[in-house]
């Protein structure tokens, strides 16, 4: 399920949550550049004020150990990110 959770204490209560009742919970963080960013919520949000006041902070937040499986969307398709996550759970 496609999530952002940059606050540590969400993402323990959810995924922490999930885990804890046995669920095999395999976390990926995709990332990508601010001005990437950017350029997605314009081309999806008529307002993308709320959101693109959080890029930063938010792009610093998933570089916390927690999420420490990247994977970059910068110049890859969804089908080719979907690839590789399926690669690397392939290899588990």
């Amino acid at each position: 399920m496609p999530m952002t959770l940059v606050n540590a204490a969400y993402f323990e209560e959810i995924l922490g949550g999930l885990r804890r009742a046995g669920v095999d919970v395999r976390h990926f963080t995709l990332t990508a550049s601010p001005a990437t960013i950017r350029r997605r919520l314009h081309r999806r949000a008529a307002d993308p004020s709320w959101a693109e006041a959080r890029v930063e902070p938010n792009v610093a937040a998933l570089e916390a150990p927690r999420f420490g499986r990247h994977v970059s969307t910068e110049s890859s398709t969804p089908g080719e990110v979907a690839d590789l996550i399926v690669a690397a759970l392939s290899r588990e």
